[in-house]
């Protein structure tokens, strides 16, 4: 947030040139992105050696405060790529998610559980996390019984993280 472009379009191919050099051969990746950072996050993508195939927009109905004479910004868009092909195999996910933003958020970029669950379904393996925040991809991945790692840099999201896995795991997921 306090990164101008250029600046962040290094950023952002550094960390996902690391992630990439973790995964699997045709594995898949997704960032989330509002409509002001899409085009330098996809070209992030494509510079840290990433496939990409598209965005999957993830629209939160009446989200956006609204401005007289303006439309409301309710979506934000998931930049998403493979490591190179990927067989054409499986199951076919949505291409739009529409869910509203949850009312009760343990991090500010919260999102619906049942959102990246969604967005998994065609993800093979395990799923590595490295902005991990409150865990909402791992709680997914939990109740999937799915491999999961993640990676937060926030001791205090860190804590969110570790208590709300642990909660789920002594719960039976």
């Amino acid at each position: 947030d306090t990164r101008d472009q250029r600046s962040y379009l290094a950023w952002s191919t550094l960390w996902m040139a690391r992630v990439r050099d973790l995964v699997e051969p045709g594995g898949v990746f997704g960032c989330f992105a509002d409509w002001r950072q899409v085009p330098v996050t996809t070209d992030a993508l494509q510079c840290a050696g990433w496939v990409w195939r598209g965005l999957i927009p993830w629209d939160k109905p009446e989200a956006a405060r609204p401005q007289r004479g303006r439309y409301r910004n309710q979506c934000e868009y998931v930049a998403w790529g493979t490591t190179g092909q990927r067989p054409l195999l499986g199951g076919v996910a949505p291409g739009v998610f529409r869910m509203p933003v949850p009312h009760r958020k343990l991090h500010v970029a919260g999102t619906p559980e049942a959102l990246m669950a969604g967005l998994m379904s065609v993800v093979d393996g395990a799923v590595l996390d490295p902005f991990a925040g409150s865990a909402t991809i791992g709680a997914a991945c939990l109740r999937e019984g799915r491999p999961y790692v993640g990676i937060e840099v926030d001791e205090t999201y860190f804590d969110v993280a570790w208590r709300r896995l642990d909660e789920m795991s002594s719960k039976g997921g």
